[in-house]
């Protein structure tokens, strides 16, 4: 099962690798080489600020209407994760359409969400445009439990 999965992630990317670059993801008429998505964790179901920072934990990017995880990042000691998408995985991925997801790590955060993750949207804060390329800079915006009211 697991070779079928690869098998058919390579064959996506192959094609999205064959396709015209045009196809790729524009905002503001811009086409990007680069996303950059930045975030901070902390130990809270609820967004508070002022709560500790959770490090050591993965946090994944979803997309999609199929909830697939298309990479992870590992929070460092201040909770914070960076995640890069190359020219290539702009092609397929859109984050507007995508969250970031979490997990407390028991070492670092004795919280249990109660649907046993926590979420947050990602949000474009800037286009940065170089000589050689052009990054779209995204954040996560604060993470709560959907199991929680807010």
């Amino acid at each position: 099962m697991m070779a079928q999965s690869n098998v058919a992630l390579l064959s996506i990317l192959l094609m999205a690798s064959l396709s015209s670059v045009s196809n790729g993801l524009t905002l503001f008429g811009l086409r990007i080489d680069r996303v950059a998505i930045r975030g901070t964790l902390l130990c809270s179901l609820y967004g508070d600020p002022n709560a500790p920072p959770v490090s050591n934990a993965i946090v994944y990017l979803v997309c999609g209407d199929s909830n697939s995880t298309i990479t992870q990042a590992v929070t460092d000691p201040v909770g914070v994760f960076f995640i890069t998408l190359n020219v290539l995985e702009t092609v397929l991925i859109n984050p507007a359409q995508c969250i970031i997801e979490a997990n407390f790590p028991t070492a670092s955060c004795q919280i249990y969400p109660p649907d046993g993750s926590v979420t947050a949207t990602v949000n474009l804060v800037s286009i940065v445009i170089t000589s050689l390329q052009t990054i779209a800079n995204y954040a996560s915006s604060t993470f709560f439990s959907e199991g929680v009211y807010r």
